[in-house]
């Protein structure tokens, strides 16, 4: 069945002319899946030379459609550059038309071909004419002739986008139309040159990654082997006439690989052309064998989906295809085709700025998981348009935020800050801008730095981490998603000592190409090229904790991920014995809940002696305030792995009736001072008096519980000071298993002086002093109070310092 539909005119010939037919309007976009994900394959076929009476059940015919059905990776695209027939001189003198049965006979074999390797023929066909199909014997110009190629191939000679398969096929004309004996010389004519340049231009966006491929007959570079004497293999009257012209145009087109046939001859060359400014562009150029005369061959052509190509030469001997050089070679590496194709893909990615140079370092503390974060920017200069901002976003589950400072290293005059965009904000997320004045311009260079810290960044134990995505990851990672252009990026993570993860795992994935909604590692395919090098630019110093990333060029619309195992628990670090109490001191923490267990009973108690002790204590007695033993809540939250968050198993609330009754509310670990004292394992203090730089107004909700707030009708009814304190066992640093929370709403409460910035300023050194008097009240009194609860539950726990 042929496709050619193309009108014409009074006289039989296309309305248009034969060469305006092979350049519609538009290109034709056409959906086929790859038959094996990642990569796409072409045979690529020439010179056929079938007559009329060619019996396609034979060799050579028979043995190239075989060997075909039996690759282990069937084609995709079956690419023909041309001499389909092979009209003789008999033809001239109209004794019979074996030129209109020969094409008729050609293009049944390659539907045929189409079916047997599951191709649609109008998505995965496409033919170019050569010589021999305008040409009687391939020299003498025969006016009808052309008319016929057209009528049966004219559907198949068209330019085609396949984004599903990662290629952009163009089909050219290379025949000369002059009546003329020509000795089958070829040249693409200056018009078609012009409107292939109109239809590259009209590529949708977004298709960057579109391997460009232009088939044609006639030779645009040298063969070696068919420099011959003979008069008739002159290069004069083989190669491409204007073969300089047309490969300039390739290159301003962004072609990658060229097809053609012509002189039976196999063979491939690579060319770089130089093109802009201080830019280069590689074209691979592949001839292909004869599929009908003498030494049958044929191409397998392999394109990856990141652009690399591979070509395997296909030869018959005897009655078999096989491998001539025994292995597919590689004509155009992944580093070239990336390097080609790199500025389109940023243009994709919307791009906006491009930094020669980009450094990022991450500074992990221990027990808190916070990173002081250090990046610095060289020779940044706008992508396209001038930049004056850039939206960006800070994530934080604990709802910690902290400003970056940003400071321009030159011009002298430019200025760079970061400016929040509103002051309000969701639990874990705030929008902001990197604001630059004078804006980014092209060719025009700044350099910028900027510090922050990230605060509750990493995870350092699996159930910490699957309480903070409600067990959907045990692992944690860093997430790098390149959005603009980095000739160089440079990342290093320095872990604290005892918290040095041993194994790392990487993933480079192109999220263009993922089906999937939400990307993540665990979801989202590897780009496996993309995966190589990414591996190949990673190194790991275990001794010093320390990961050093330096990627060039990461490609903009890709994600990169580092990420690595956790330990579940610090369980993992306890003895057997120790683990064993920790467990049993959590179960009777949470049996505290029951109203009428003896647990509960033993709560109430304890929680007097405490209030007696606290009060007694004498650096206590020694801070100045108001308000007596009762003016202060105190409250004990337990880890419940149930509900993955932190319950409230008691509490000693004197002005709530019933004055012990829990509150009733999960704190998910990281959330809420509590949360976040619980996550950060250590000391937490928040105080209304001291408003935070960080959240304002606001914060007052993001630390104090829900169920607490139940009750305030008034502002008055608000908590002024809250401290809470992780319990954990064995003591004073082992498993954690609780906080405990005091809070007064009272603001001269003693409990205000665990607030060292009300009272020293930026004092740094009597911060300090203060700090350290805190800490060690607070440990002296917990430690004591956290083995009086263990007594009263039942549970023996070693002293602090015991194995």
């Amino acid at each position: 069945m042929s496709n050619g539909n193309g009108s014409r005119n009074g006289n039989g010939a296309p309305a248009a002319g034969l060469r305006a037919s092979l350049f519609p309007g538009s290109i034709r976009c056409g959906e086929q899946a790859q038959k094996v994900p990642g990569r796409t394959v072409i045979a690529h076929i020439s010179d056929l030379h079938f007559r009329s009476g060619t019996d396609a059940s034979k060799l050579p015919w028979n043995a190239l459609l075989a060997d075909l059905a039996r690759q282990e990776v069937k084609p995709d695209v079956i690419a023909v550059t041309g001499d389909l027939v092979d009209s003789p001189f008999g033809g001239v003198f109209g004794f019979r038309d074996e030129a209109t049965a020969a094409f008729e006979n050609v293009c049944t074999y390659l539907e045929d071909l189409c079916r047997e390797l599951e191709i649609d023929p109008a998505t995965g066909l496409v033919v170019v004419p050569g010589n021999h199909d305008y040409r009687l014997s391939g020299i003498v110009r025969d006016r009808h002739q052309p008319r016929k190629f057209y009528d049966k191939f004219g559907g198949y000679c068209r330019p085609l986008l396949l984004p599903s398969l990662r290629l952009c096929l163009f089909a050219m004309d290379s025949n000369q139309m002059e009546r003329t004996l020509d000795l089958a010389a070829g040249t693409v004519e200056r018009n078609d040159l012009v409107n292939f340049g109109t239809l590259v231009g009209q590529v949708p966006g977004g298709h960057s990654d579109c391997t460009k491929v232009v088939l044609l007959h006639h030779h645009p570079m040298p063969i070696a082997s068919t420099e011959n004497s003979s008069r008739f293999d002159d290069p004069r009257y083989t190669l491409l006439k204007n073969a300089g012209q047309f490969m300039t145009n390739m290159v301003k087109a962004g072609v990658s690989l060229i097809l053609h046939g012509h002189q039976h001859a196999p063979g491939y060359s690579k060319a770089v052309f130089p093109y802009g400014r201080g830019k280069e562009h590689m074209i691979t150029v592949v001839a292909a064998g004869s599929s009908g005369r003498q030494v049958e061959e044929y191409n397998l052509i392999t394109v990856t989906d990141g652009g690399k190509i591979d070509l395997e030469r296909r030869s018959l001997r005897g009655n078999t295809y096989f491998d001539q050089e025994g292995d597919a070679r590689s004509v155009l590496s992944y580093d070239d085709a990336r390097r080609a194709s790199f500025e389109g893909l940023a243009g994709d990615a919307g791009a906006r700025f491009r930094v020669r140079k980009f450094s990022r370092l991450y500074l992990v503390h221990s027990g808190s998981g916070d990173a002081d974060i250090y990046e610095r920017s060289e020779q940044v200069e706008a992508f396209g348009d001038d930049v004056g901002a850039f939206q960006t976003f800070v994530e934080s589950k604990s709802g910690f935020f902290d400003r970056p400072e940003y400071k321009a290293l030159w011009p002298d005059n430019q200025e760079v800050k970061w400016v929040w965009k509103t002051e309000t904000y969701d639990s874990t997320l705030r929008e902001a801008q990197v604001v630059f004045k004078p804006s980014l311009s092209k060719n025009r260079l700044i350099a910028y730095e900027s510090q922050r810290k990230a605060y509750n960044l990493f995870h350092f134990y699996g159930r910490d981490r699957e309480d903070a995505t409600r067990g959907r990851w045990r692992q944690e990672f860093i997430e790098i998603i390149i959005q603009n252009v980095y000739d160089l990026f440079v990342l290093t993570l320095s872990f604290p000592e005892g918290h040095r993860p041993k194994n790392f795992y990487r993933l480079a994935h192109n999220r263009k190409r993922c089906p999937a909604a939400d990307h993540t590692f665990e979801e989202c395919a590897p780009d496996p090229l993309e995966q190589e090098r990414f591996d190949l630019h990673f190194s790991k110093f275990t001794e010093a904790g320390t990961v050093v990333i330096s990627l060039e060029k990461p490609v903009p619309g890709f994600t990169y991920w580092i990420y690595w195992d956790l330990p579940y628990e610090e369980e993992s670090k306890l003895s057997a014995h120790d683990a064993g109490t920790a467990r049993d001191f959590e179960r009777e923490l949470l049996r505290m809940r029951d109203p009428g267990g003896p647990q509960r009973e033993a709560a109430r108690r304890w929680f007097e002696e405490m209030r007696r002790d606290i009060f007694k204590a004498k650096m206590w007695s020694g801070l100045s305030g108001n308000g007596g033993p009762d003016e202060m809540d105190i409250s004990l939250y337990a880890y419940d792995r149930e509900q993955r968050g932190l319950v409230c198993v008691a509490a000693s609330l004197p002005r709530r009736t019933p004055p012990d009754q829990p509150w009733d509310e999960v704190i998910e670990p990281g959330t809420t001072i509590v949360g976040a004292s619980y996550r950060r394992q250590e000391a937490m203090l928040y105080s209304s008096a001291v408003r935070s730089p960080r959240l304002g107004e606001s914060e007052y909700g993001m630390r104090i519980p829900e169920s607490w707030r139940a009750d305030e009708a008034k502002p008055e009814d608000r908590y002024a000071v809250v401290c809470t304190v992780p319990l954990f066992c064995p003591i004073p640093d082992g498993r954690r298993i609780a906080v405990l929370a005091f809070a007064s709403k009272q603001p001269s409460s003693r409990l205000t002086h665990f607030v060292p910035q009300r009272r020293v300023g930026a004092d740094s050194d009597r911060l300090k002093a203060i700090k350290a008097a805190h800490k060690t009240l607070l440990e002296e009194l917990m430690v004591v109070q956290c083995m009086k609860l263990a007594d009263a539950l039942g549970v023996a726990l070693p002293a602090p310092g015991q194995a």
